[in-house]
């Protein structure tokens, strides 16, 4: 392997990093949430659902760009 294919792993790498980092803050405020919804009343509870729904949604998007990423990064060491 050349140094600019090992470059570009690095950054495929990072990338994937910065990635799982950003779902490991989103489920940290999905808990939070879902902690929060416990302990409030039935109209507060609804607006939280709300706002742990939309951050399930990323969550899913989320997931999907770690697929892409992390099989590009195998794909690329492999070759």
């Amino acid at each position: 392997m050349n140094r600019e294919e090992l470059l570009k792993q690095l950054h495929q790498v990072k990338k994937l990093r910065e990635i799982l980092d950003e779902k490991e803050e989103l489920l940290r405020t999905m808990k939070s949430i879902a902690l929060e919804a416990m302990n409030v009343g039935d109209s507060i509870r609804i607006v939280l659902n709300q706002s742990f729904q939309d951050l399930q949604n990323q969550l899913t998007y989320l997931e999907s760009k770690i697929l892409v990423s992390f099989s590009e990064v195998l794909n690329n060491s492999i070759e």
